[in-house]
């Protein structure tokens, strides 16, 4: 019996002793924004520097898109012109997509959406011309036509741009693709590679937003070296973090699960 009540009595105190000696954590993440002890191991691993400007030029502007609707033949006797494939209703009632309107469509029109960063809102025209490519084929080039641009709820958040293929047959809901938007004048920051995170379709830079806080903020790239990389979403001289970044990809995939999950149940 006294042996039982000692087994009892050695595992309650492993019990407490493991709780009081748990490591303390080293950060804390929320909402695509990481607060790092500044007093941990972990942040000694972690390099911030600040960005520096690169000459202001015009430039061709390409990012990831991903295409949401097909117009196709009915099939059928409804009367309808066009019976649209969409890649989610929500998404299209969310970009304010009338579908129904059937004296704007024809078989074979497709349309995608394509986030750009808010700064260039003001330069992106509804008629613009853009160059439509598949993800990572480049030579699949097609012309599309811009038909909407949504400015994002904060002026840092990014801008949604729908656009729309007039000859898209092949262009499937789901379809991801690359978006180039010539000539607009571009304002980037040059950056070490070591900094920028890809994750999903897109790239990411943790930036400072307070002391010890760091968000996970999109970027576009578009001049490249093996050591340094110019990239429009930031500005100069904000703080960033460079080498050890890497550590931090577990919870940027975590951020951009949680925003998909997001802007999936809208």
């Amino acid at each position: 019996m006294k042996k039982i009540i000692f087994i009892i009595f050695s595992f309650l105190f492993l019990s407490c002793t493991a709780k009081v000696n748990a490591p303390v954590p080293s950060f804390a993440f929320k909402e695509g924004v990481v607060e790092i002890d500044p007093n941990s191991a972990f942040s000694k691993r972690l390099e911030v520097i600040k960005t520096i400007a690169s000459p202001a030029n015009e430039s061709t502007l390409r990012s990831v898109g991903q295409m949401i609707a097909l117009a196709n033949t009915p099939g059928d006797f409804s009367g309808l012109a066009v019976a649209w494939s969409e890649l989610d209703a929500e998404l299209t009632h969310s970009l304010h997509l009338n579908l129904a309107d059937n004296s704007l469509s024809h078989v074979g029109m497709a349309i995608g959406v394509t986030n750009v960063p808010a700064e260039y809102f003001k330069q992106i025209k509804i008629g613009q011309k853009v160059e439509i490519s598949r993800y990572g084929l480049k030579k699949s080039d097609i012309a599309g036509v811009v038909i909407s641009v949504l400015a994002g709820q904060s002026e840092h958040d990014s801008s949604r741009v729908v656009f729309k293929l007039d000859h898209g047959q092949d262009w499937y809901p789901g379809t991801n693709c690359e978006v180039q938007f010539p000539l607009l004048k571009v304002n980037t920051v040059q950056v070490s590679t070591k900094s920028v995170l890809h994750e999903g379709f897109n790239e990411f830079i943790f930036k400072q937003v307070s002391e010890n806080h760091y968000r996970a903020v999109p970027v576009i790239i578009l001049n490249e070296t093996p050591a340094e990389v110019q990239v429009v979403g930031l500005s100069e001289n904000e703080k960033i973090i460079s080498s050890g970044a890497i550590l931090l990809k577990p919870l940027l995939r975590q951020f951009v699960n949680e925003q998909k999950g997001n802007t999936n149940g809208k």
